[in-house]
This record gives C-alpha cells, sequence and structure tokens, in this order.
C-alpha cells in the first residue's frame, strides 16, 4: 500500500511539473506577443501621424496643448483621430489593457495628451523661450534620444527608451515610460510617450493564473523595463528574451498534493469497484468463485 501511495504521488508530482512548465511558457509567450502587437500598433500609428494632415496653429484641435507660442502662419499637424483611434487600440492589448495612464505624442512646439491633467500645466517650466528650447527638447537632453540617425546602425525600434519604474509626484502612481521616437529622413520629428502602471505585469499574470490554473508569478529580481526594451527591439525572431517569471514553490507542493488525492481517490474508487466485482463472483457458502464451483462438481 505504501509503495502504491509513493507511486502515486511521484506521477502527480512530474504531471504537476510538466503541467506548470506548459504553463508558464505559454505565458511567456503570451508576454512577449502582447508587447510586439503593441511595439506594430505604433509603428503603424507612426506612419499615419506623417501622412496626416497639416493645419495652421491657431485652430481649435482636440487633446492638444501647445508647449510655446505658435505663430499664425506656422503650421501644425493634426492627428487627434489617429490619435485617439491609436489609444483605443492600445486599450484593446490585454497587457496593458486598464493599465494606461497617459498617451502622448509631444513635437517641438506642442503636443497631444490624453488624458488632461492639471498637473501637465507645469511642462512649461521646462520651455525656455529665449534659447528656443522646449518640453520637447528637454526630453530628449533628459533621456538622451538621438535626435539624427545619419550617424547611427540602430533600428527603428532600438531608438526606443523605456524609464522606470518611478513615482508621479503628482498623483502618487508607479509608473513606467515608453518613448517612442519618431524619424523622418532620419531626423527626430516627435516622441511618442506611454506611461503604464507599474502593476500591469502583477495583473497580467493574476488573470492568466485564473483562466489557467497555474500557480506563476513574477520573479523576485526583476527589470521590467529591460524585458519591456528587449521584447520590443529583438530582431531575429528565434533571440530569446528573459520573461521574468517563475513557478510559485510555496504553492507548487500544495497543487502537486491536490493532484495526488485526485489520483488516490480514483485509486481507491477502482480498487473497491474491483474487489466488489471479485467478491460478488464467490459463493458465499464454498469461497470459490461460481464458476470454478461448477467446474468441479462437473
Amino acid at each position: 500500500m505504501i509503495k502504491n501511495l509513493i507511486f502515486l504521488y511521484l506521477i502527480s508530482f512530474l504531471i504537476t511539473s510538466s503541467f506548470l512548465t506548459i504553463k508558464i511558457e505559454k505565458l511567456k509567450n503570451e508576454i512577449e506577443q502582447s508587447f510586439r502587437y503593441l511595439s506594430d500598433s505604433i509603428y503603424r500609428y507612426q506612419i499615419n501621424t506623417i501622412n496626416s494632415k497639416v493645419i495652421y496653429g491657431t485652430k481649435e484641435i482636440e487633446n492638444i496643448l501647445y508647449l510655446t507660442k505658435v505663430k499664425n502662419d506656422e503650421t501644425v499637424k493634426d492627428i487627434s483621430e489617429n490619435f485617439s483611434n491609436f489609444i483605443l487600440d492600445s486599450r484593446r492589448n490585454e497587457i496593458v489593457s486598464g493599465n494606461i495612464w497617459t498617451v502622448a505624442n509631444i513635437y517641438p512646439k506642442y503636443m497631444f495628451v490624453e488624458p488632461y491633467r492639471k498637473a501637465y500645466e507645469r511642462i512649461h517650466e521646462h520651455t525656455d523661450t529665449d534659447n528656443e528650447r522646449s518640453y520637447f527638447d528637454y526630453l530628449v537632453g533628459l533621456e538622451n534620444i538621438e535626435v539624427n540617425l545619419e550617424k547611427s546602425n540602430l533600428s527603428i525600434y532600438e531608438t526606443m527608451k523605456v524609464y522606470g519604474p518611478y513615482t508621479e509626484s503628482d498623483t502618487n502612481e508607479e509608473l513606467i515610460t515608453i518613448y517612442y521616437p519618431l524619424y523622418v529622413n532620419r531626423k527626430i520629428q516627435s516622441i511618442l510617450l506611454l506611461d503604464i502602471k507599474y502593476g500591469f505585469f502583477d495583473e497580467f499574470i493574476i488573470n492568466f493564473n485564473k483562466r489557467n490554473f497555474s500557480v506563476i508569478k513574477k520573479e523576485d529580481d526583476i527589470n521590467i523595463s529591460q524585458m519591456i526594451f528587449d521584447i520590443i527591439a529583438k530582431n531575429n525572431y528565434n533571440d530569446k528574451i528573459h520573461i521574468p517569471v517563475e513557478i510559485e514553490k510555496k504553492y507548487f507542493l500544495v497543487y502537486s498534493i491536490f493532484v495526488f488525492l485526485f489520483f488516490c481517490g480514483w485509486y481507491y474508487l477502482i480498487t473497491f469497484l474491483f474487489k466488489f466485482v471479485t467478491e460478488s463472483k464467490k459463493d458465499k457458502l464454498t469461497g470459490l468463485y461460481r464458476k470454478d464451483y461448477l467446474n468441479e462438481k462437473i
């Protein structure tokens, strides 16, 4: 009996290990594919902004915030429709859905931002009118963003910057920011900015565990910013990206015990049924199987 129980637990342990290994690979694939999809959405949006219509800066445009004074004869790209469509598309992305804090597209003299917050008025503190420097120039310097790719071998995706986690001073929200510059003729034209709540990764793993009956967690020593950059900047499909998730060890034993109890239940049920069927074939007086008893009589 003891040997049977040990054997059943070993089988349960192996099944649990194999099941969770498959699930963790599935989770890694979903994380990578979701960020690659986000990257494709960004790329399509950037292409659309290049071809967007141009209007004079004095006209009212939805979601626009002027960083410097725009003259009447200066033109502004009206990307408001593409901007709104990109936000909707991003919110359909499972890994960041519900966790997008701010989306902004920043040009040298103006920016589109959604949602608008009162604190963004302080952006003008980074404007130096005398030297014709705006918040756009401030970000380029702060994040060391390439302004000219003529002497650079960077791919479009490798020009991206990921910063965080950090705490936004006005809201105390912990965020990660993706900076995605747009280049035309290898010269920078604008910067797309995405603020994402830092908790998005935990939320995605929790939802995955619920759907897949798994016990997976993020690693203790984790660099989500580097992970995001590595996934989006990945050039070769076969390149391996480290995605910092692992099996929750303290729940692994509990999981294997549940599987063990499940097999034990079936084992004892089958044993009981086998014994019941076997005993029902015996003659109660002789203790012999009824067929054997009849053969002896003949």
